[in-house]
């Protein structure tokens, strides 16, 4: 810390690097979860798909039936 910052800088500085680091985490899981959907609609098992997204296949069961549960028979669109 310089002599110039508070603490109260220092941790305003800290609280908008953290806001910043969550959005982008939330925009990058929202991709994730758009391919996770993708790659189900074109029938690969959520095992498959759980090992390309690092992620356990049960978070990808709970994306599949968040999906599911919150839309109709629509097509999801493309992730760019």
């Amino acid at each position: 810390m310089t002599s110039s910052m508070t603490i109260r800088d220092e941790l305003a500085k800290a609280a908008a690097f953290v806001a910043s680091a969550e959005s982008v985490l939330d925009a990058a899981k929202r991709e994730r979860d758009a391919l996770i959907i993708t790659a189900s609609i074109g029938g690969l098992s959520l095992r498959t798909i759980s090992e390309f997204a690092g992620v356990s296949h049960q978070t990808v069961a709970n994306v599949v039936a968040a999906r599911a549960a919150t839309t109709t028979s629509q097509p999801v669109p493309p992730v760019e």
